[in-house]
């Protein structure tokens, strides 16, 4: 649920993984559509690997209920990470045009939420808090986080070092990658200092890539630069990127861990992104 001064916008996503297979529900309402008398926008996604289909009772590209325009929308996500073939990070998109009008709010800046729920080619002004440096995590990149959702930003042409904690305004425009919507980046200009605080990933809901989550449950999996953990509920991956330079060592097949991160997509599947060693803690 995000809100405003003059509205308010819930969002909801329910998912079902299982061998690659996928099942999921989502809905959409805010205050305009209920000022109007609108139904609430709300459909099915049934997915296998990196094909996903959405049925929905309105217009799925512009997220609006009411008339149906598209009412059935199928994607297929393919990318290749060159930075886990040959380890070096790998750009997350290339700067697009675009001849749409830029979506701002009441308070002058977009909800992050509405930028991850956006079509392809939108233009955004955005505020939020840095969750990841510029470069960490990807060449050109970092991380964002407002009240509502998380993002990633894409902003090769930016020279300036963005570190964790620094409040910017982000002027871009929407660009899928690898399954996510990412913001890439025509201007970027620093505010200020926040504080950013990680929430617990209670499920793996693409409302919640990009963000800064964490993790509690035990490993029973490991790799040279990942390892899953099950949290009970759920299992994860975690994968580390080559510039963190986080040592796992002492990490193995039923140790219980505390893990903070991004969440983001890989290939259909869902990873945590730690950002230094002090991400991964052993619980004793």
């Amino acid at each position: 649920v995000a809100s405003v001064a003059n509205g308010w916008a819930a969002y909801a996503d329910l998912n079902y993984n299982i061998n690659g297979y996928k099942l999921g529900a989502f809905l959409r309402y805010n205050s305009a559509w209920n000022a109007s008398n609108m139904l609430p926008l709300y459909g099915l996604k049934v997915g296998y690997k990196d094909f996903e289909l959405k049925i929905g009772n309105g217009d799925l590209i512009s997220n609006l209920s009411g008339e149906q325009k598209i009412a059935m929308e199928l994607n297929y996500y393919y990318s290749m990470d060159f930075g886990k073939l040959i380890s070096f990070n790998a750009p997350a998109a290339k700067q697009v045009s675009t001849t749409q009008t830029q979506q701002v709010s009441t308070t002058g800046y977009a909800s992050l939420m509405d930028v991850l729920l956006s079509e392809e080619g939108t233009v955004y002004t955005v505020k939020g808090t840095v969750t990841s440096s510029k470069d960490l995590l990807g060449k050109g990149s970092f991380y964002i986080q407002d009240e509502a959702a998380g993002l990633m930003i894409y902003a090769p042409s930016y020279t300036d070092s963005v570190s964790i904690g620094e409040v910017v305004e982000v002027t871009g425009s929407t660009k899928l990658w690898n399954g996510m919507i990412e913001l890439v980046a025509t201007q970027v200009k620093k505010l200020g200092t926040g504080q950013p605080t990680a929430d617990v990933l209670m499920s793996l809901s693409k409302t919640t890539l990009g963000s800064l989550v964490y993790v509690e449950g035990t490993v029973k999996s490991k790799g040279n630069f990942d390892f899953i953990v099950d949290t009970g509920d759920f299992s994860v991956k975690v994968y580390l990127t080559k510039g963190t330079n986080i040592n796992i060592s002492n990490i193995s097949n039923g140790t219980k861990v505390k893990v903070t991160g991004i969440l983001s997509l890989y290939n259909g599947e869902y990873e945590i992104l730690p950002r230094s060693q002090d991400d991964i803690v052993i619980i004793e």
